[in-house]
């Protein structure tokens, strides 16, 4: 009796031990950021009941040219969805309180959005995420606004994810599947003759002037991606994944196409280079350069070079292109 005892207070002590080094772990990896919730009047006014089971918008953006570009594009996405300005959840990262950011801040605020995130310090993917969640989530649910059960549709500021069927519809064949995952692939949308082109000033019908402008569907890397999910779940950095154990993706699938390819992209690629430099990940800024120096050479995304044959296509089914990730990633 006295060495089980024995044994189940060793077993208690490695328990103990155990988790005290997971949340020594979790200190370490603890992701600091600087970012403050900036709220519009319709903050103050009442709401409506909400509904049972709500769906949200969420999406982080920068604050440059291109960037208050694709801002009525995704925009007018929610919109299509079939989400109101006041379930739009929103971080703008703005180092600085720029003509654009402020510019992006009053399209927000007339698009009926109840405020929105300033994420104020540098960037990093999951800086990102940790801002959408511990200050833009948690601020909503604090009003009580946001709960476990609702639906987050989730998209880079980059990105428009399309479905055979509307998006409510989705997301209520989801719910009777029991899923609370719905994924999607991506599909990057390139300008003709491979030019990294500026975004499109007209959003006023829609999306259509996005995909008219980038026009050629391009499979660079087939990568998942996490289209919506329905909380508590949370998604890795990037949404490229679902975090923790059992989650269930729903029969419906998207096409999230990847509007990166575009005038500025150089710019950005120069950035993330010397990002990864501070972070001492020397190897991946190489990737980066060589791939900055691919697009210089060519003048864009060269379509039509040897190594893209069956990468690229116009109007076809995205399923049967052939995925080239030695393009993001060239061989050294």
């Amino acid at each position: 009796m006295r060495r089980r005892r024995l044994g189940a207070a060793a077993a208690l002590v490695r328990l103990a031990v155990a988790a005290a080094l997971v949340r020594a772990a979790a200190a370490k990896a603890e992701v600091r950021y600087d970012a403050k919730y900036v709220p519009y009047a319709a903050d103050a006014s009442p709401r409506a009941a909400r509904r049972a089971r709500e769906v949200f918008f969420t999406v982080a953006a920068a604050t440059d040219a291109e960037e208050a570009a694709l801002l009525p594009f995704w925009l007018a996405h929610a919109t299509a969805a079939g989400i109101t300005g006041e379930n739009l959840i929103i971080v703008l990262h703005a180092p600085h309180e720029t003509a654009y950011y402020k510019a992006m801040a009053s399209t927000l605020e007339a698009a009926g959005a109840l405020g929105h995130v300033r994420w104020s310090s540098g960037y990093s993917g999951p800086a990102k995420e940790a801002v959408r969640r511990g200050v833009a989530f948690a601020r909503f649910r604090q009003r009580g606004l946001l709960r476990d059960g609702d639906w987050i549709f989730h998209a880079d500021s980059d990105e428009v994810a399309v479905f055979e069927a509307p998006l409510l519809e989705v997301l209520k064949r989801a719910d009777a599947a029991g899923a609370d995952v719905v994924g999607g692939l991506w599909t990057d949308r390139v300008a003709e003759r491979g030019v990294l082109a500026p975004i499109p000033r007209n959003a006023s019908s829609g999306t259509a002037a996005l995909f008219a402008a980038f026009p050629l569907d391009c499979a660079f890397r087939r990568k998942p991606k996490v289209v919506a999910y329905r909380l508590p779940r949370a998604v890795t950095d990037g949404a490229h994944e679902p975090l923790g154990d059992g989650a269930k993706y729903a029969p419906d699938r998207a096409v999230v196409y990847h509007f990166k390819w575009r005038a500025s992209v150089l710019q950005r690629l120069r950035e993330r280079a010397k990002i990864k430099r501070g972070m001492k990940r020397h190897s991946a800024a190489k990737l980066v350069d060589t791939l900055v120096a691919r697009l210089e050479r060519d003048g864009g995304v060269c379509v039509g070079c040897d190594d893209m044959k069956g990468v690229c296509c116009r109007g076809c089914d995205v399923a049967t292109l052939r995925a080239l990730p030695d393009f993001i990633k060239p061989k050294m």
